[in-house]
């Protein structure tokens, strides 16, 4: 009696251990979905806004819908934080981790952003004649050229 008491509580305890490491996993790849679909919201977000002139409600709509449908219902939750004086997006996913940041930035656009603040400015390797999401307005885009190269830096 006492032998199969012993073989049923270690049966017992081995099944919960084999169960941790898949809990585990799962609870893993939600923040790994969670992070992602923060990256791809922040990104998006911040091109569409800072590049194309839309609204949130315009990128919500429509770009947000067209990622991998498994990230699409994450979304929603995710609130952005949107600062126009900076041109970042900022979207938390983790309240132990940091969030997913995209900025946009003179002559590259946005990129995805391990910072939270601003980058300093470029060096001055190029001049452009953009002012703003708008300014090419009805120029024939292929034949517009934006920026013209100024050699290496420091010369």
């Amino acid at each position: 009696m006492r032998k199969q008491t012993g073989r049923a509580i270690l049966l017992v305890g081995l099944v919960f251990a084999a169960s941790l490491p898949a809990a585990a996993q799962n609870a893993d790849h939600t923040r790994y979905l969670r992070a992602i679909a923060a990256g791809y919201k922040a990104s998006f977000l911040c091109s569409d806004i800072f590049n194309a002139g839309m609204t949130e409600a315009q990128v919500e709509k429509d770009d947000l819908q067209r990622v991998d449908p498994e990230l699409v219902p994450l979304m929603p939750a995710m609130k952005a934080t949107i600062d126009r004086q900076t041109r970042m997006v900022s979207v938390p996913f983790d309240d132990t981790l940091p969030p997913r940041v995209a900025a946009w930035r003179p002559y590259l656009g946005c990129a995805r952003s391990c910072r939270s603040e601003p980058d300093p400015e470029p060096p001055p390797r190029f001049r452009s004649s953009i002012q703003g999401p708008r300014a090419l307005d009805g120029l024939p885009g292929r034949w517009v050229t934006a920026m013209r190269w100024q050699g290496p830096a420091g010369t």
